[in-house]
Formats: C-alpha cells, structure tokens, sequence
C-alpha cells in the first residue's frame, strides 16, 4: 500500500487551509497514493482571524473544512485521514480534538477523539489542552481498528491516534492488542520538546513491531504558535523510511530537496555534526537551556520518498509530501523473528486488550 503524509502549516483560516489539502491531495493521487494522512487540526491552527471560542458558537467554517475534505476524497476516489476540530456534544463550550476518516466513496468510516489532551509546563512553553478540548471517551468507537485494503487486495489494520497521545504507550498495547499492523499518529508536535519526537516514534515502532505514519504541522501558524514538523514514516524495524523536514533543520536557512539527501542523513551543504546549543527554541532539554538539531538529519529509506511544497501558492517553509510504501512482509518478518507478543505474561501484565 502506498501512502502520502501531509506535512502542512496551518493558519487560522479553514478556507486557505483547504485549499492547501486539496491540493495535495491531487498531487498525491497523481503518485499513485492509495491513503493520504494529514496532520492534527489541518482544519485550523485557532489565533487571530479565527479563534476557538468565537467559533465554537458558530463552527460553519471548521464544518465546511469537513465537507471540502469529504468531497476531495470522493472525487479522487482515495483514503483521507485529518485531524480536526468537532463541537462537543457534551460540552457547548468545548471542543473535541478529532481524527476523522473518509473512504474512496466520501463515507465517514472511522473517527477517533484524541484520549490525552496536551499538559506541559515547562519555562518556555505552558500548554493546557484540556481548558479547550474534551477528551475522548473510553470506550469510543474510536478505539477499534481502521481496516483499509490495498489495490492489491492486502488489508490493513490502523490504530488511530492524537499527537500527546504517543506518550501513552498503554493505549498502543491495547491497540496492538487488537491486532494492529500500523499506527497513525497525526500531530501538531511543538519544538520545545523536539528531542522526545523522534525517540517516541521509533519505541512505537519498535515495541509494537507496527509501521508508525506521522504527519505533523510545521512552521509558523502566527505570532504566538509554531510547530516542529519532522513528520516520518517509521518501519517496524525502526527504519525511517521518510523523514520530512523540521524547522530546526531549516534555521540555517538552508533549503533542501529529497534529491540533496543521503542515505547516511547527510547532505552536500552541511554534515552531521554534533548538537548545538543555541538561544532559539527548537527544542528543550528539561532545564531552560535549548538545543537545535545539526542540519541535515533527514533520512529516507528504500521505501520512501518525499517532495518540497515549500514554493506553491499556499505552501511555506517545510511543507511536503512524504510517500511510502507499506509492505507486509516486513511485519510479518519481525513478528515471525522476534516472536515478544508470542511470550506476553497476561498473569503479570493482564490481557492486553478487551478481546
């Protein structure tokens, strides 16, 4: 199965943000993409021009987002996974942070509202999601597998999940549990803690002997709000097999395409170096001191490709498409040789889901 993560910037404006989607949508589509995954809240990244609270009084904007992107999967007949923002039914004043997907027919199949809300205090960054947005319930239909079966007739068993979520690997046993072969992630990932991104992703991948797909936003949404980026596709041998820019990897201005990428995560321009510190922060070690990454980390394996967006009419700085090809083989070739779901210890550690 072959499939595209979104890497876009949101701005608190559904229209534009839209339109961006659309289009990648076609690119994607015009590649051969069977699934094409975008980011958390692709809707809208909420600031001035478009604020949470004055739209959860009259959400037409962030519905008609839902609509566009419902319309754009039917006509290029392709799966489209977003993040979005959903009033909540409980709650008038809240909202529910959301994954929805649509299949080749425009039908929603599969919604997951994000379990963990975003909580960090750190000294340059204090986020409390849950003042916004409820959290999923726990026993949403959510939490059951997306089943997705390729042009060749392979079907795919997803976990779907929310950016602060992969902090939670008891919700990735039980989705393992279920019997899940790989993992969306959609993500909205701040640079503050840059550092976790990347070490999560591939202990998902690792643990779970699962293929993690994470889109993630990227850039400057406004004056107040920015977003790592590194979206990746990691195999479940931890490979990563499409890495995207981030914006630390942008800082020194440089501008990268998949063709000046090297497998060993150099590029002409700039080696890998040691890790700096710096006044800027893309990323936090804990103690007030920020880091930012060597340029040139991107790596891309034999399954995967990517494309710079960064030059089209909506686009901006690390806006991409990632492609990759996901091959069964490769987990059944893990599960077969490292056999740890086989030898799980149910009277230590309990069943691992609710079979």
């Amino acid at each position: 199965m072959k499939v595209a993560i979104a890497q876009i910037t949101s701005i608190p404006n559904p229209e534009r943000n839209l339109r961006l989607c659309q289009r990648i949508i076609q690119k994607s589509v015009a590649k051969g993409a069977e699934l094409v995954v975008f980011p958390e809240s692709s809707d809208c990244i909420f600031g001035p021009g478009c604020k949470g609270e004055e739209e959860r009084k009259n959400p037409k904007r962030i519905l008609a987002f839902v609509d566009g992107i419902k319309a754009a999967a039917k006509e290029n007949q392709v799966w489209v996974i977003f993040g979005t923002h959903f009033p909540c039914e409980k709650d008038d004043e809240m909202w529910r942070n959301s994954c929805f997907t649509f299949n080749p027919s425009g039908e929603l199949v599969h919604r997951y509202d994000k379990l963990h809300p975003c909580e960090a205090k750190l000294p340059d960054m204090d986020v409390s999601e849950s003042k916004t947005c409820l959290p999923g319930e726990g026993d949403q239909t959510g939490l059951e597998l997306l089943e997705i079966t390729a042009r060749d007739g392979e079907t795919w068993k997803f976990g779907v999940t929310i950016c602060y979520d992969i902090r939670y690997p008891q919700l990735f046993t039980y989705l393992r549990g279920k019997g899940a072969e790989a993992f969306i992630i959609s993500t909205a990932w701040f640079p503050t803690t840059r550092r976790h991104w990347d070490p999560l992703m591939t202990t998902r991948a690792i643990d779970y002997q699962a293929y993690v797909i994470a889109p993630a936003q990227v850039g400057s949404h406004h004056e107040e709000r920015e977003s790592l980026g590194a979206s990746a596709v990691v195999d479940p041998w931890g490979d990563k097999i499409v890495r995207l820019p981030s914006i630390a990897d942008r800082k020194d201005g440089q501008k990268k395409t998949s063709g000046e990428i090297k497998m060993n995560g150099t590029n002409g321009l700039s080696p890998n170096g040691a890790v700096e510190k710096s006044k800027t922060s893309y990323a936090h070690n804990g103690d007030g001191v920020t880091n930012h990454a060597p340029a040139g980390d991107i790596e891309v394996g034999g399954d995967g490709d990517w494309e710079d967006l960064g030059d089209d009419e909506d686009g901006g700085p690390g806006v991409a498409i990632g492609y990759a090809v996901l091959r069964k083989d490769k987990v059944k070739d893990l599960r077969d040789k490292v056999p740890v779901w086989d030898h799980l210890r149910p009277e230590v550690y309990g069943e691992p889901c609710n079979k």
